[in-house]
């Protein structure tokens, strides 16, 4: 080791060294140890590199440079946000936020130089290590482990589709819609702001297997699409070989591991069917860009109608297949393909025309009123959290995309790899326009249908890349990820089936003729989907649609009609949240009557049960 580069070093270091110490002025003895043996290894690795100007001057790589620069951008982001400072500050004498500017640029500054000569090792390539690397990466056994995990994460899901009975208001109104006949459940489907495809699919399951509890047979339902994928990777990559099957294995574990992801493939809503739809339209773009084969132009249309007809936001996802393939025609400058891709898109509007009738129907119907609040800047940022959440996953997801774009991707795998990565954020840059032009139409939730193109561009952009040493640092982040996302999914879960429970558990020790009235209309539609009791607002007055869609649900505006019921002998119950502490005694006041707490319980949020009774 040379001892005049670990002196020229030694300050990069040391200033590491001194963060690592500050922080651990807060905590134990053992905190101030550690940072010492690291900021001492710190200054080791650095020692190994040449003097960091000589450094810069003979090795800099742009893309390098970048690289460095978000990392350590990165960790002073996370130094500033998730560091305590108020106990080192008042051991200082200083003030807590001018310590944490100090320090989050110290952070940025010493982590530079180490994020530099990693950034600089990653992209080194053309060795023998690489080889080596690019085989392990490329066998059914590494394949067979990412796909393992990814259907782990989707038997995860399963298992809850049974442990957890919670469901909140939209998946009640999905319930109770498909009880409808199929014509009256169109008419109603059109008088609300969704297409009406995924009601027919449910309702078609439950027809089926009528002897099926309804709620975990329609979360069966919602996570069908998701099994449909990981079989179709399944049998990919295990067929085929190279990048091909590398990325099969990548989108297998980010199918169920990545934000969100596992959230939604049980919810009784459309978006796990968006998503499938979505990605089956840019597969079967990509498939007939290869090969021309009229089965490509069948499958794009079909995908393409059932998206629009799932969800509004699917449709205008499934448009990045179209614009791809309309794109790669023009590039090859394929007479016949423009002419296939003519009829395609006049088919598929020929075909959506009916309920386009409707859209613009429900258009006006929004722009009157709508429950979606302004669109801000925070609202903006949201949406990229959606996405990827927070932490390493954003940084490896740009490291994989600069560096495939470094590579200058060309061809019909470059532009559909592109396609897909765009597809989420083309589908919020509508969402913004129709929110300024229309009003706020636009919620991160209805990024989901967007999920599946998402990770398989960063599936297919990562397989492809020429430097193999990044790879396995990008599959230890979305694993890691994939692990913190079922931890967080398997206690939301529990939470909300201990909730669900505690519930159940009341409503099963009150008469059965009893009256239940909430004081808030998301609980009012809860116990409404829960039980097939009669359930009340108390002076919360259900819009027209959900009257029409609920079979048990009604309002209560008057003290009057809740002292006939207690004098005619009705036992009459209000189930009572945090927000609206003190209703049941006030509405029992007016009515001449006393409230008596008689049990706690919870629907995700904290529920007070009162009896209305005589005074």
């Amino acid at each position: 080791m040379n001892g005049k580069r670990i002196l020229q070093n030694l300050p990069f270091a040391l200033s590491g060294g001194m963060l690592l110490a500050l922080w651990a002025a807060g905590s134990s003895k053992k905190a101030v140890l550690l940072c010492g043996v690291l900021a001492l290894l710190g200054a080791a690795a650095l020692g190994r590199a040449p003097a960091l100007w000589g450094w810069l001057r003979a090795r800099l790589d742009p893309l390098g440079a970048v690289c460095g620069a978000l990392a350590a951008a990165w960790g002073g982001v996370l130094f500033a946000q998730h560091w305590k400072f108020e106990g080192i500050a008042a051991r200082l004498g200083l003030e807590s936020s001018l310590l944490v500017g100090v320090l989050a640029v110290a952070a940025a500054a010493a982590a530079l130089p180490a994020a530099l000569v990693a950034a600089v090792w990653l992209l080194q390539s053309g060795t023998a290590g690489d080889a080596r690397c690019r085989a392990v990466l490329e066998s059914r056994p590494l394949f067979a482990v990412l796909w393992a995990c990814g259907a782990a994460l989707v038997v995860l899901q399963g298992y809850f589709v049974f442990a957890n009975g919670y469901i909140w208001q939209d998946e009640v109104f999905t319930l109770k819609l498909i009880r409808h006949p199929v014509t009256e459940l169109v008419a109603l489907t059109a008088a609300d702001v969704h297409p009406p495809l995924y009601y027919l699919i449910v309702k078609a399951f439950a027809a089926v297997l009528p002897g099926v509890p309804v709620i975990p047979l329609a979360k069966l339902v919602s996570l069908l699409p998701y099994a449909l994928l990981l079989l179709g990777a399944g049998v990919i990559g295990w067929r085929k070989n190279g990048p091909v099957r590398l990325g099969a294995g990548v989108f297998s574990l980010c199918l169920g591991g990545m934000p969100k992801l596992l959230d939604y493939g049980t919810e009784i809503r459309m978006y796990s069917w968006g998503l499938f739809f979505v990605t089956g339209g840019l597969l079967a773009a990509w498939y007939t860009a290869r090969t021309g084969r009229r089965r490509g132009w069948a499958g794009l249309v079909v995908f393409g109608l059932l998206a629009a007809y799932t969800h509004y936001f699917a449709c205008v996802a499934v448009a990045v297949a179209y614009l791809a393939l309309l794109v790669w025609q023009l590039v090859r400058r394929n007479r016949r393909g423009l002419l296939h891709w003519g009829v395609a898109a006049a088919v598929t509007a020929a075909a959506y025309l009916p309920w386009l009738f409707v859209l613009l129907g429900q258009l006006r119907t929004v722009k009157g009123s709508y429950w979606i609040e302004p669109i801000t800047g925070e609202t903006v940022k949201g949406y990229g959290t959606f996405l990827f959440g927070t932490g390493s996953l954003w940084v490896a997801v740009a490291l994989v995309t600069v560096l495939w774009l470094a590579a200058r991707p060309r061809g019909v795998d470059g532009l559909f790899t592109a396609a897909a990565l765009l597809c989420p954020f083309w589908t919020v840059a509508v969402g913004l326009v129709a929110s300024a032009l229309v009003r706020p139409v636009f919620v991160a939730r209805y990024l989901v249908p967007e999920l599946g193109c998402l990770w398989l561009g960063v599936a297919a952009a990562l397989a492809v890349l020429p430097r193999q040493r990044v790879k396995p640092l990008v599959l230890a982040v979305l694993l890691v990820t994939a692990w913190g996302n079922a931890r967080v999914f398997v206690a939301d879960q529990q939470y909300q089936a201990a909730e669900t429970r505690s519930t159940l558990a009341v409503l099963y020790t009150l008469p059965e003729d009893a009256k239940l009235v909430s004081t808030v209309t998301r609980v009012q539609e809860k116990l409404a989907g829960l039980c097939e009791r009669e359930s009340y607002g108390w002076q919360v007055t259900p819009g027209e649609l959900p009257k029409s869609v609920y079979d048990n649900l009604y309002d209560l505006t008057d003290a009057d009609t809740l002292a006939q019921w207690v004098e005619e002998g009705a036992a009459v119950y209000f189930f009572e949240d945090a927000a609206g502490a003190g209703t049941a005694q006030q509405a029992a006041g007016q009515a001449g009557l006393q409230a008596e707490p008689v049990a706690e319980c919870g629907l995700c949020e904290p529920l007070t049960v009162w009896q209305i009774v005589k005074k």
